[in-house]
């Protein structure tokens, strides 16, 4: 099967030397190449680099003699030719770090996991970020024991246990007796479990958990684990992970700065994870919840916590990103709760914008003048384009007169919000 994979790396090229390619500079076509290769969206993405060297002689030259473009490698255990092109790969890297990536959708074999683990293990040391996919447990269980071996420029790690199943089952992620954990920035996880009590990640900036299910762990433990994550910057959560949010004392992150709190899932309420957390740095929250599902995900009591605060819960929020959520719950009390806000999307149906209106002493129409005004710093506003309707304009125009002008109102799709990252 190697000689496949011979075949496909040095397979008939097509010659295009009077092509008008040939004209463009070679220091122009590389930054295109590392462009196509950056960021592989499919496994078929991964194969980039072997494409760009058949397009022609000149082609092959400069990709072959270009290190950084095989830097992504892809170990899809469903072709038997996969560690074959895997060492090429890894040779034309040219021992610079490299993204390994581990797809196993094929039904288990022991065989085939031992010889993936022996092959990673021996390019961890070289392993910047580690990617490991799989529907089934135990490749799962056995592939994730590559984070117990010293993988010392390790900085992004992602396990997506895809199972399908609503429930899945949780896993452990243990490191070796007297062996400090890599120096992770960013780890990802679906349906897999750091221990919250293990080891310190004191360079962790960036945490995703999700897929859970509905399941409870104890203050205790999520106090110990940012605790020992210093650093941490941006949190995003997708599970419920306590089974309770009614939390005293609150559990201190107080190096955060951005959080996101999504809801896909029927019986979970992650939104209201946030009233468990002290966050006073906070600069951007972002709440999404699938109206699709019954209930609000926790909206309502996120709503109502943050009201009945005497103090502004986020002093320092800047951004707010709402989808899915009854925006018509908010109010000026909410508002209350951060008032440096200066930017605001919003995207759901049937919106209502009377809570960006100032209340009025006395209440009605006939009250005095009006009290505050809600959020006035606001300086950008996104929202849904059947969103922007008469009455908006008048809310603005009416914030205007007050002199707390909104300075840009844009027109946002929630594929936008979800290309954006969001």
């Amino acid at each position: 099967m190697e000689v496949n994979g011979e075949r496909l790396i040095a397979s008939q090229h097509v010659e295009l030397e009077e092509s008008s390619t040939n004209s463009i500079p070679n220091e122009l076509l590389l930054v295109i190449f590392e462009f196509v290769v950056a960021e592989p969206s499919t496994k078929n993405d991964f194969h980039i680099p072997i494409r760009l060297s058949q397009v022609s002689t000149h082609w092959r030259t400069l990709a072959l003699h270009n290190p950084s473009l095989w830097t992504n490698v892809h170990l899809n255990l469903s072709y038997q030719t996969t560690f074959f092109l895997a060492s090429r790969f890894l040779d034309r890297s040219n021992l610079l770090p490299v993204h390994i990536i581990i797809t196993a959708t094929v039904p288990f074999d022991r065989l085939l996991v031992e010889r993936s683990i022996s092959f990673v293990r021996d390019q961890l040391p070289r392993c910047r970020s580690l990617t490991i996919s799989s529907p089934y447990v135990g490749y799962i269980t056995r592939l994730t024991t590559l984070v117990s071996f010293p993988a010392p420029k390790l900085q992004n790690l992602e396990i997506d246990y895809c199972s399908g199943h609503e429930r899945v089952q949780f896993l452990r992620i243990d490191y070796a007796n007297g062996m400090s954990p890599p120096p992770l920035r960013r780890v990802r996880l679906t349906a897999v479990v750091l221990p919250w009590e293990g080891p310190s990640l004191s360079n962790l900036t960036t945490f995703e958990i999700g897929g859970l299910g509905k399941q409870a762990y104890t203050v205790s433990q999520l106090r110990c684990f940012f605790a020992n994550n210093p650093c941490l910057d941006t949190l995003i959560i997708g599970s419920q992970l306590l089974a309770a949010e009614d939390v005293h004392p609150k559990v201190e992150i107080p190096s955060l700065r951005s959080l996101k709190l999504t809801r896909c899932t029927r019986y979970e309420t992650p939104i209201q994870f946030a009233i468990s957390l002290s966050t006073p740095g906070l600069t951007s929250l972002v709440i999404i919840n699938d109206p699709r599902q019954p209930g609000d995900g926790g909206w309502s009591g996120f709503v109502n916590y943050v009201k009945g605060c005497t103090i502004p819960c986020y002093p320092s929020l800047a951004s707010l990103i709402l989808r899915g959520v009854p925006v018509s719950m908010i109010d000026a009390e909410f508002t209350k709760s951060s008032p440096a806000l200066t930017d605001l999307v919003l995207l759901g149906d049937n919106l209502s914008f009377d809570f960006l209106l100032p209340p009025r002493v006395g209440g009605g129409d006939r009250g005095e003048e009006p009290k505050g005004c809600p959020w006035p710093k606001l300086e950008n506003l996104r929202c849904e384009g059947r969103s922007l309707t008469h009455h908006l304009r008048e809310v603005l125009e009416f914030r205007r007169t007050l002199g707390f002008p909104v300075s840009s109102v844009a027109e946002i799709s929630p594929g936008e919000l979800l290309h954006s990252g969001a």
